[in-house]
């Protein structure tokens, strides 16, 4: 495909994006296909873009922006993307209040094939404060910070060993 055409399909997929109202962390399977089989080719400013469009939504890291990581024995990318992506941008996670002064409650969504998970709650050192283990039919989880002191501290969603999304919870006293 030539860098012209590439450049037209990238540029239609931001339109399309931008005219439904919708975010680039939102993207659906065709789309993020298209933005992984953008991102593999030779080194060029749509590459560079799909890249980066991968690294910073989706968490995808790249050793080098200039060098997209391919498995060994597969064509292209897209083989490799849509299952860890899209399945960590399915989940749905945050917790209410937020900030919050007593009890806390994690609303979440869980993928199908976890085999395990848990939320850690952090404080801003990195020290592990509560750990929540969490079971496939769950959908949140109840945590009473009452004897911690207020702050800034961080709550991580993990699922079979891999963090999905960390986001920030303030207490308040």
């Amino acid at each position: 495909m030539a860098t012209h055409n590439k450049y037209a399909n990238l540029s239609s997929l931001q339109q399309t994006i931008l005219s439904n109202n919708r975010e680039f962390d939102n993207l659906t399977n065709s789309e993020l296909g298209t933005i992984a089989n953008l991102s593999k080719d030779d080194l060029n400013r749509v590459t560079i873009k799909a890249q980066s469009w991968l690294d910073f939504y989706y968490e995808e890291s790249f050793d080098d922006l200039f060098v997209f990581p391919v498995a060994p024995n597969q064509n292209s990318y897209q083989a490799s993307i849509p299952n860890e992506i899209i399945s960590s941008k399915t989940i749905s996670f945050n917790a209410t209040p937020n900030p919050a002064s007593d009890e806390v409650t994690f609303h979440f969504s869980l993928p199908k094939e976890m085999k395990k998970g848990k939320i850690l709650i952090q404080d801003i050192n990195g020290k592990i404060i509560h750990e929540i283990n969490l079971t496939q039919d769950s959908k949140n989880a109840n945590w009473n910070p009452s004897n911690i002191q207020r702050g800034i501290y961080f709550y991580s969603l993990i699922i079979d060993d891999k963090t999905l999304e960390t986001k920030k919870l303030v207490l308040i006293k």
